[in-house]
């Protein structure tokens, strides 16, 4: 009789184990269920930008070995590639000696700068601020920053407005690029492709 319970609780007693073991696994499987995860935005070229563009920059905030040309302002070109890619050259600096390079991205809808240099600095554009307006004269191009000098002491912030090769530029004259009237103007009117350098 006693053999007979003592086989009786080891019976219960094991099913007791493997019930218990299969409900562990059952509500470690509902615990332990895998985490999705948003996936971060992915960076795209801006195919709209593409073209080339025409307009001026100018530089304010000056330190050190740049605070004397508080102010200056010069004439561009840019061109922007299908891939994003951006060459901005101006009066001083030709397109094969450019004053800057970098690949403009979209994240998210947001304008963002991917590697490239300015003048002696590289990996500056990525702190650029990129915005795309509308006005009474069509697009308008804003790309705003800091640059920091390598080679010298100090750096400047600056303002480059940009607008497609062949557009008119509405404004006054300081809304305008300086070689706006003598330089550009005569070349659109002739129907000409933008040049490699700056200025007449």
């Amino acid at each position: 009789m006693r053999q007979r319970v003592l086989t009786i609780l080891l019976c219960l007693l094991v099913a007791f184990v493997l019930c218990a073991c299969g409900q562990k696994e059952r509500t470690a499987g509902v615990v332990i269920a895998p985490v999705t995860q948003t996936p971060e935005p992915q960076a795209t070229p801006a195919p709209d930008l593409a073209g080339d563009w025409y307009g001026w920059w100018h530089i304010r905030h000056t330190t050190g070995d740049w605070a004397k040309m508080y102010g200056y302002f010069w004439d561009c070109c840019a061109e922007i590639g299908e891939d994003g890619s951006l060459l901005l050259w101006d009066e001083s600096l030709p397109k094969d000696n450019a004053l800057a390079e970098t690949t403009i991205r979209s994240e998210g809808g947001v304008l963002r700068c991917n590697g490239g240099y300015m003048l002696d600095a590289a990996g500056q554009p990525e702190s650029w601020k990129l915005a795309v307006t509308e006005d009474k004269g069509g697009t308008l191009l804003t790309i705003s920053g800091r640059y920091e000098a390598v080679e010298s002491e100090g750096g400047f912030s600056f303002e480059i407005f940009l607008r497609p090769w062949g557009d008119l530029w509405p404004g006054k004259d300081n809304e305008i690029p300086y070689y706006y009237e003598d330089w550009y103007l005569p070349l659109i009117r002739a129907g000409s492709a933008m040049p490699d350098t700056v200025g007449p």
